[in-house]
């Protein structure tokens, strides 16, 4: 009998593994079990931690490091990709501007700036970029990108003619802005994967604000001045963000740049899937195999895996999924469309423990999917 063809294409265990890593843990336990298999690695990613070293890898680029300002000032050491070839850059606004790069106690959604993220793509531009392709997942701000654009030579004035900062707090004290020159040829593509408008009941300051350290007061004083931010933006631009499907992502950032500076918003996922013309390699599989920390209700609101397994669908190939949370009980829901979801865990454990053990877990139950596969073989 042929060997089985098997794409693996898991997405990284936040905080835990590599999407990289994870796909060699999958491939050493199927090539251990008794399974005759042709396995391709293909590891994914939908736009949020861990895009960067995913494209970079598949577009035989480069990863350079810059110093730059962290969400409070503090100086932070950041990568970024660029292909140069494609004069293309790829930016992680979390590796700049992150949640992470702060402590519980220092997160403050009025202060954080993304003027970092803003300093990276500066750095893209100097080399020569003309198209940036910014991942905006895990970031510590609610500026709506005004820090950004501070950082790319926008000025920001008050009604006293003093120049602001990019920060949340200073979003309602804009009274005027001067436009830089220069940036008219930059093409930007914003992943983002959440549907939140700028402001409002769903908007960014409310739903994402306290998590970055707002108080109920400042999620009001923030909510007015990203609706302050969409008024300047229909003055200068004539552009109304105010119902942007992502406009409300990262703090406001994708209404900030696609108002101010044309970019383009895609969702993540798909975005990322497409490039590393994923298609080509699920119609050479017999069996996708995929992989994410956790796999439940939110995996079809536009996680890599669900995008994979809709892909995958299309050419009538079954997808496995690994992850090491899955629901006690799969509802009857889109989850159904697995052919299995499996928990990587096999006995009783703290999650510190757990994480600790993902690459163990995770090529344990890959030899144990090889050994059922060989059945068929027999």
């Amino acid at each position: 009998m042929p060997a089985l063809k098997i794409l693996v294409a898991p997405n990284a265990f936040k905080s835990a593994a590599t999407a990289f890593d994870i796909a060699q843990a999958i491939r050493r336990g199927l090539q251990k079990s008794k399974c005759h298999s042709d396995v391709v690695c293909k590891p994914i990613a939908d736009g949020g931690d861990g895009t960067l070293p995913i494209l970079v890898d598949a577009l035989q680029g480069e990863i350079f490091k810059k110093e730059v300002s962290g969400p409070l000032g503090r100086l932070v050491q950041a990568p970024f990709g660029y292909i140069a070839d494609k004069k293309l850059a790829i930016i992680e606004m979390a590796d700049a501007s992150g949640l992470r790069l702060l402590s519980e106690k220092e997160r403050s959604a009025m202060k954080a700036s993304s003027a970092g993220t803003g300093e990276l793509m500066n750095e893209a531009i100097n080399l020569g970029a003309t198209h940036i392709i910014l991942c905006i997942g895990g970031s510590a701000t609610t500026d709506g990108g005004m820090g950004i654009l501070t950082a790319l030579g926008y000025k920001f004035l008050s009604s006293s003619g003093e120049e602001l900062a990019g920060s949340g707090e200073a979003l309602e004290k804009i009274a005027q802005v001067e436009e830089p020159k220069g940036l008219e040829g930059l093409h930007i593509t914003v992943l983002c994967d959440v549907s939140n408008s700028l402001y409002g009941p769903s908007g960014a300051a409310t739903v994402y604000g306290p998590q970055k350290g707002a108080t109920q007061e400042q999620v009001a004083q923030l909510d007015k001045g990203l609706q302050h931010w969409a008024s300047l933006i229909k003055r200068y631009r004539g552009i109304d963000v105010t119902s942007l499907k992502g406009g409300g992502a990262a703090g406001g950032v994708s209404a900030g740049l696609v108002g101010w500076m044309d970019a383009e918003l895609k969702p993540g996922a798909e975005f990322v899937l497409e490039l590393l013309e994923m298609d080509k390699a699920i119609k050479q599989a017999d069996l996708v195999i995929t992989a994410e920390g956790s796999l439940d209700e939110q995996t079809a609101e536009g996680k890599g895996p669900f995008a994979l397994l809709e892909m995958a669908e299309k050419q009538g190939k079954p997808v496995v999924g690994l992850a090491g949370r899955i629901p006690r009980e799969i509802p009857d829901s889109e989850l159904r469309r697995f052919l299995a979801l499996l928990p990587i865990g096999n006995q009783p454990e703290s999650l510190e423990t757990a994480m600790t053990n993902t690459l163990t877990n995770i090529e344990r139950t890959a030899f144990n999917i090889g050994n059922i596969l060989a059945l068929r073989q027999l």
